[in-house]
C-alpha cells in the first residue's frame, strides 16, 4: 500500500483538525509539501526539508508541522479552508508520493431548542407540534425517538424543511415513562388467555431471552431507555399479540412524575381464549325389542298382547352434552347387551335451556 490520509477530516468553525499520512516510505526522504486547493483558492502551506520546513505567510501561526510523523496540525479553522489538501513526499532518489484528503468546516450549531405543546393532550384526540430551533449552519435534521430514527407515518409527518413533526394524534406509546436512575423496577405483562400464554420480550426490537410475564430491571442506567414489547402467545389458537412500554431512565430529581424504586409498569394484552364449543343436544331413542309371537285366542289375551306391544314401543328421552372433539371423535352413548334396534334423532338446542323430559315419560 502506498501514502495514505483519511479519505474525510471534519472540523468546526474556531477549532482545529490534524493531517497525519500513513505507510510512509522507508527511503530517506528529502522534500516534503503539504498543499490546499480550499473555497479560497490554491495554494501551498508547508513545504521543504523535513528538518527545516518553510511556512507560507498566509498560514504563519496557523500550522503546526511534526518533523518526526510529517502531520500537519491546522488552527482556528474557518468555513473558507473547506477543500482538498494534497500531501506530497520527494525521495533521496527522486520519486514522487502524493496522498489526498478532503475537509469539511462546519459553523458550531448553537441556541438549540425545542419547543412543543404546553396544553394537555388527550390519547387518541389530540394533536402534537415539535419544533427545532437553531443558530448555525444547519445542514440537517434527524427526528429520533428513545435512540431510534422516527420515520413518518400515518400519524407522524414531517415539516418539508424537517424542522418540524406533527403526531396526530397522540397515543400513549408517544410519551415514555420515566424512571430514575439505579433504581429496580418490574415490567409486568397479562394476557387473558385460555389455556395461559407463554410470553417473550424485546428491547429496542432485540430478543432479551426473557420467557415470563415480567421483565426485571435490577439497576435502572441510561442504556435501559428504550422501547419494551411484551407478546403473548396461545399454543392452541396459534394467536399472538404484543404491546409496547417505552421507559426513559434520566437522574433522579429531573421531575416528569417518574415511576418510585421497585415500582411494577403493567402491559395488559387483551383476549386470547381458546373456548371449546359446548353443544346441548336432545336425543330421542326409540327402543324396539323383538316380540314373542302370540296366540290370539281370546280378547283377553289379545289385549294383554297389545298392552305389552304398546310398553315396549314406548320412548324414551336422554339429554346428552358433550364437548366437541377437535380430531372429530365420535360420542359413545352406550352399549347394548341385547339385540334390539335403536333410531336416533338429533337436534341441536345451542340457545335452550329448558331440561328435556324426564327418562321413560310418554311423548
Amino acid at each position: 500500500m502506498g501514502l495514505q490520509l483519511p479519505a474525510e477530516t471534519n472540523g468546526e468553525v474556531g477549532g482545529s483538525v490534524t493531517f497525519t499520512p500513513e505507510n510512509l516510505p522507508s527511503t530517506e526522504i528529502a522534500i516534503i509539501a503539504w498543499q490546499a486547493e480550499t473555497l479560497a483558492g490554491k495554494s501551498n502551506i508547508v513545504s521543504g526539508s523535513p528538518d527545516s520546513p518553510v511556512i507560507s505567510p498566509g498560514y504563519t501561526d496557523r500550522v503546526v508541522f511534526d518533523k518526526n510523523s510529517l502531520s500537519l496540525e491546522l488552527l482556528n479553522l474557518t468555513p473558507n479552508d473547506s477543500g482538498t489538501y494534497t500531501f506530497t513526499v520527494t525521495s533521496s532518489g527522486g520519486s514522487d508520493l502524493d496522498a489526498r484528503t478532503s475537509l469539511n468546516v462546519y459553523e458550531l450549531i448553537s441556541d438549540m431548542k425545542l419547543t412543543g405543546p404546553e396544553e394537555e393532550l388527550i390519547e387518541g384526540e389530540s394533536s402534537a407540534t415539535l419544533t427545532s430551533r437553531g443558530s448555525g449552519n444547519i445542514t440537517s435534521i434527524e427526528w429520533m425517538k428513545d435512540n431510534t430514527p422516527l420515520n413518518p407515518s400515518e400519524n407522524i409527518i414531517f415539516s418539508p424543511d424537517n424542522r418540524a413533526v406533527s403526531i396526530s394524534p397522540v397515543q400513549r406509546s408517544d410519551s415514555p415513562e420515566v424512571v430514575d436512575l439505579g433504581v429496580k423496577i418490574t415490567l409486568s405483562c397479562s394476557a387473558m388467555s385460555l389455556p395461559p400464554a407463554s410470553f417473550s420480550w424485546t428491547f429496542n426490537g432485540t430478543d432479551t431471552g426473557v420467557t415470563t410475564n415480567k421483565y426485571t430491571i435490577e439497576e435502572t442506567d441510561i442504556t435501559n431507555t428504550g422501547e419494551y414489547t411484551c407478546t403473548a402467545f396461545n399454543s392452541i389458537t396459534n394467536r399472538r399479540d404484543s404491546q409496547n412500554h417505552t421507559l426513559k431512565v434520566q437522574q433522579g430529581g429531573a421531575g416528569g412524575g417518574g415511576l418510585s424504586p421497585g415500582a411494577i409498569a403493567g402491559i395488559v394484552i387483551g383476549v386470547l381464549l381458546a373456548v371449546s364449543g359446548i353443544c346441548g343436544l336432545i336425543v330421542y331413542l326409540v327402543k324396539t325389542k323383538k316380540i314373542p309371537k302370540i296366540e290370539l285366542g281370546s280378547s283377553r289375551e289379545a289385549s294383554r298382547a297389545e298392552s305389552q306391544r304398546a310398553e315396549e314401543n314406548e320412548i324414551h328421552y336422554a339429554d346428552i352434552r358433550h364437548n366437541k372433539r377437535k380430531k372429530g371423535d365420535r360420542v359413545e352413548m352406550a352399549n347394548i347387551s341385547e339385540p334390539r334396534t335403536e333410531y336416533a334423532e338429533i337436534r341441536h338446542e345451542a340457545n335452550s335451556r329448558e331440561n328435556p323430559p324426564p327418562y321413560g315419560s310418554q311423548r
